[in-house]
């Protein structure tokens, strides 16, 4: 996929405007005649008549978080440039503001921030995406967190000979840890027990044991050692959501008892968008333009074309009939190039498909509702 953020920048008539939804040679722009032509058939309907005080379609924008920063620095510091986008409001009318997996305050790479609508994707685009990562680990010792911002647990010395059997079951890890795995979240992680994250716990002294979740390793491989030290090894993978890779290096070292520890960790993919496409928070915060990207080009997904009177019905809740030949159960709905939702097949009859909104994404920028 092409990245927006190589475009040649276009001039613009104010600051507030947008790039994918807004400019004409874009193959999402949002005609705003198209929007007429919808709010002619059902000028009642509330989502036409939501006034909202700020831009709330979908937007997912690729960045890039240093390491020494957690995840929603990121986002504080992208925070004002982005409502200078888009716009404010006030507590339940206030624009929503998040990110799709969070990235470790040691770790670097690309972080997905999401916006408005798109905030009701996150299970989507967390249970569909996988994730690469390159990382550093080191042997020997161990961390309560698992990676080099955590203090020491233990610590196993080894002789330089030693380091070569190492290796050798690395390479066997490497091999057997690929396909269905298992893994026991961290001490320090974010999951919960009995309404409170383990790092909470942990903080206290307390580390508790969760049953261990399946996960999927699509690829692992060990690279050239970047440096001369034989105590780190360079690896690496491709996980679905949820994988903690320092939790995964850890089990890779099942030959030392998991003395080992993360040094480094960079996130180079998320699904097809990759580094490449993403800014640093400097460089967003200079634009006098929104990079980012419709939700249809972040998930791949079959995608159902419906008509005027199609839309108002799935507006309103309605299901269509319709010889659709999908074979996913989940697609993209679009009105001409403006995104209805995530749509589902709720059943199947004589060749034909009955279709619904599962997570309603339609929205409208002020200049829509004003004309």
């Amino acid at each position: 996929m092409k990245s927006l953020s190589k475009r040649p920048k276009k001039a613009r008539a104010s600051n507030s405007m947008t790039w994918i939804y807004d400019d004409p040679s874009s193959t999402h722009y949002q005609n705003p005649h198209d929007f007429q032509e919808l709010i002619a058939l059902a000028p009642d309907l509330p989502i036409f008549n939501e006034d909202l005080p700020f831009d709330n379609r979908s937007y997912i924008i690729p960045l890039y978080k240093p390491a020494g920063i957690s995840s929603f620095d990121v986002i504080r510091s992208i925070r004002s440039q982005l409502i200078r986008f888009l716009g404010k409001g006030k507590g339940r009318r206030k624009l929503k503001i998040g990110h799709f997996g969070t990235l470790d305050p040691f770790a670097e790479g690309l972080l997905l921030v999401g916006s408005g609508k798109a905030m009701k994707l996150m299970n989507l685009i967390q249970e569909q995406l996988p994730k690469n990562y390159i990382a550093v680990g080191k042997i020997g010792v161990k961390t309560f967190t698992g990676d080099c911002d955590g203090d020491e647990m233990s610590r196993l010395t080894l002789e330089s000979s030693e380091f070569k059997n190492v290796y050798q079951a690395l390479v066997q890890a490497s091999n057997s840890l690929k396909g269905e795995y298992w893994q026991r979240p961290p001490y320090f992680s974010a999951v919960k027990h009995e309404g409170r994250p383990l790092y909470e716990y942990a903080r206290e002294g307390i580390f508790i044991e969760k049953p261990a979740v399946q996960r999927t390793i699509y690829e692992l491989d060990l690279l050239e050692n970047p440096t001369a030290n034989d105590d780190e090894v360079s690896f690496s993978s491709k996980v679905s959501n949820g994988t903690y890779i320092r939790t995964l290096w850890q089990d890779m070292l099942k030959s030392i008892d998991g003395q080992g520890h993360l040094i480094k960790l960079v996130r180079n993919q998320i699904g097809k968008l990759s580094l490449e496409d993403s800014l640093t928070p400097e460089e967003f915060k200079a634009r006098d333009e929104l990079v980012a990207f419709s939700p249809d080009q972040v998930v791949s997904l079959e995608t159902v074309y419906v008509s005027g009177q199609e839309c108002i019905d799935l507006l309103q809740g309605r299901s269509l009939w319709g010889n659709y030949k999908l074979k996913e159960p989940i697609f993209w709905a679009f009105y001409k190039n403006n995104l209805i939702g995530l749509a589902e097949v709720i059943s199947e009859h004589d060749g034909t498909q009955e279709i619904k909104i599962k997570t309603l994404l339609f929205g409208m920028d002020k200049r829509e509702r004003s004309l």
